[in-house]
Order: C-alpha cells, then sequence, then structure tokens
C-alpha cells in the first residue's frame, strides 16, 4: 500500500537529487498506469513540477520511436525494450536530433553493460549528451530508489540513492552489513521516506518478509536483490534474487550468464532461465534473439557461444540448452517475461532451434572423469 505521503516524499527526493524537473518541460509516459513506476514517477511526480504530461499506450512500444520524434518530449522514463525499438526503427535515423531530451531514465529491466555503454553513444550520437542513465527501484518504495545520468554514472551501474534514501550491502546469512567494495556482493538494502505502508489484506504476513532489522535495530526494505556498492556509493545489481536458481549446489544468476552472452557480436538480446532436471536440480537454459544478419548459423553461434561461457564463467554454469528464438516475450511493464518463458520448457517449441545437452551424470557437465 502506497500513500500520499510515499508519492510526494518520492518528488521531493528526485527534486533534490539529479531531476531536472521544471514547469512548462514535456514529459512523455508510456507505462501501464496500474503500476508505481507509470503513475507515480511519471504521472504524479511531473505534473508535482508543472510539466505537461503526454500520455502514449503502454502496449504499442512499437511505436515507441514514432512517439519521441512526434511530442520531442523532454523527459522520459522507459525501460531497456523502448531504447531497443529506437536503436532499430527506420523512423530514428543517424540524422535524427535528439537534443531536446534533457532526461531519460531507463528502469524496470536490467541490461548487460555492453548495452548500457551502446545506449549511451546512441543517445550521444543524436545530440542527446549526459541525458541517459540507468535506475533501479520496486514497488515496495514507490518503483524509483536510485538513479544516475550521464557522466555521474559509471557504465552498467544504476546510479547513487535519492537525497533522503539509504542503501547498503549485507551478508545474507548474517545480515551483517558488509564495506563499501566493487567485488564485495550482498543483498541490497534500503532505507526511504517513500516506503509502502505495508502489504494489504491476505498478503499483510508477507510485511515480516520485506522489512528486515538489521543488528543495530534499523529497519531496512530488502528486495532481496544481489548487489555491489562501491567506494562511490555506486550501485551494482547483479541479480534479481528472485530470479536465481540451484545447479549442482551452487548458486547461479541468469544476469551474469546474459551479460557474457551479450559480449558477442550476433546476439540480440537473451534471458537465461532455470528448468527443472533430474541431475543438476535446475539447469541453466539460455534463451536467445540473434540479430537478423545471423539468422540461420544458429548452430555455429551456439558453438561460439560456448567458447565464451566457458573461458568466463564457472563450470556449473555452463548452459544445458539453447533456444534460439524470433523474439522474446513481454509482460505490458516492458520487461522480459520469464514465466511465460518458464512454462513453455524446451520441448515441442515449434520452429525455434534447440540445442540440448545429455547429461547422465554430474560429473560431465564438470568436465570430470570416472
Amino acid at each position: 500500500m502506497l500513500n500520499d505521503f510515499s508519492f510526494n516524499a518520492l518528488g521531493i527526493c528526485q527534486k533534490n537529487s539529479d531531476f531536472p524537473w521544471e514547469r512548462g518541460k514535456t514529459f512523455l509516459n508510456v507505462l501501464p498506469q496500474f503500476i508505481a513506476y507509470g503513475v507515480c514517477n511519471s504521472l504524479h511526480v511531473p505534473l508535482m513540477y508543472g510539466e505537461n504530461v503526454i500520455l502514449e499506450s503502454p502496449l504499442r512500444i512499437d511505436k515507441f520511436p514514432e512517439f519521441i520524434t512526434k511530442y520531442k518530449p523532454n523527459h522520459v522514463f522507459a525501460s531497456p525494450i523502448h531504447i531497443r525499438f529506437m536503436k532499430n526503427s527506420p523512423v530514428i535515423t543517424d540524422q535524427t536530433d535528439l537534443s531536446h531530451l534533457e532526461m531519460f531514465a531507463c528502469g524496470g529491466a536490467g541490461m548487460p553493460i555492453e548495452e548500457d555503454i551502446e545506449n549511451r553513444k546512441f543517445f550521444e550520437n543524436h545530440g542527446a549528451i549526459d541525458v541517459y542513465g540507468q535506475g533501479y527501484g520496486l514497488t515496495e518504495v514507490n518503483a524509483a530508489f536510485c538513479y544516475g545520468r550521464g557522466t555521474k554514472n559509471k557504465e552498467g551501474k544504476v546510479g547513487i540513492p535519492f537525497a533522503g534514501n539509504d542503501a547498503a550491502i549485507f551478508d545474507p546469512e548474517t545480515l551483517e552489513e558488509l564495506p563499501y567494495g566493487e567485488n564485495i556482493k550482498g543483498i541490497l538494502m534500503v532505507k526511504t521516506p517513500t516506503v509502502m505502508m505495508g502489504y494489504f489484506g491476505q498478503n499483510a504476513y508477507r510485511n515480516l518478509e520485506i522489512f528486515v532489522k538489521d543488528q543495530e535495530g534499523n529497519i531496512w526494505v530488502s528486495p532481496e536483490d544481489a548487489a555491489t556498492l562501491d567506494e562511490d556509493g555506486i550501485i551494482q545489481i547483479i541479480d534479481r534474487q528472485k530470479r536465481g536458481f540451484n545447479c549442482l549446489g551452487m548458486n547461479v544468476y541468469p544476469s551474469v550468464i546474459e551479460n557474457v552472452l551479450a559480449k558477442h557480436k550476433a546476439v540480440y538480446e537473451s534471458t537465461v532461465i532455470g528448468v527443472n532436471h533430474p541431475i543438476l536440480d535446475k539447469a541453466p537454459v539460455a534463451n536467445v534473439v540473434l540479430k537478423p544478419e545471423y539468422r540461420g548459423k544458429e548452430e555455429e553461434i551456439k558453438e561460439e557461444l560456448e567458447t565464451i561461457i566457458k573461458e568466463e564463467l564457472p563450470d556449473y554454469t555452463l548452459i544445458y540448452a539453447y533456444n534460439f528464438r524470433d523474439s522474446l516475450p513481454y509482460t505490458t511493464r516492458g520487461k522480459p517475461n520469464y514465466r511465460e518463458i518458464e512454462e513453455e520448457g524446451i520441448e515441442d517449441l515449434g520452429t525455434n532451434k534447440v540445442f540440448v545437452k545429455t547429461i547422465n551424470s554430474p560429473k560431465e557437465i564438470l568436465g570430470l572423469k570416472g
């Protein structure tokens, strides 16, 4: 449950951070109005500061590039899929001027560092300098918690907490707060005045899960996401904890694998899921969409991806199956629909090209004998 205090607190936190809210500016809202990211971040807050909000259908992501060129908004909140449509749309050519953009915040779903770098260059090449940046949040704190725009952020990261917000990394077992550090991974916890009142009705029992008291008695919100917090206070999300799964007794974080797959020049996008396996517990399956010019070369590319995975990741994260698809399903929020993909499994996938390994014992995937 989010109340008026939470809504207004978010606007105040953002105004005192790196958000260029200004009366008379134009905000393009293409997000669903039944989620906090759409109704508070993309409607209530810009209206707080006198901006003109243009509402367009969240179901027409394919039209997003046309909305950008038609309305020439100053401020936009979107997700990675929106930018992918911009980069691949004939509507936005090399000559298209996007200098009217002053802030383009991207959140709602993670992305590989290579894509983050590519996005930054895309906006800069179209005259939108220092406007693009990633952010992070969750519905329980009114969708947005931190953000980093342009050179104030670091590649592949989601910025620093808004003014008035606190973040820390904790050991998931002991709840001991961990020190800052690029390579110190733990569970992210946050404190903010935008926090919800609590879960409603039959879900109220979950308040005991989301609100965590540390060793000093402070109350934190625990999104259960794996992250790092570097010496500059900038957050990097390693993976959404709820997406993680266990393979051979080891934790597997899908986004880590997805970031490696993204390094191949042929990969347009990918998502990794865990499917039930009698030996491995959960077996990593890579759902991969290739760029148009590489389609038809799936077997060759699969071998190349195997090589990259073996070079960069532990043995237990080796891919059990590659499912080359024409596209990934997305939710109305602009996030990959992991649940739909998981329900499909890896059997009877029609025209999709699927490569599955035969594994008779755990030792096989580890390359051991005997």
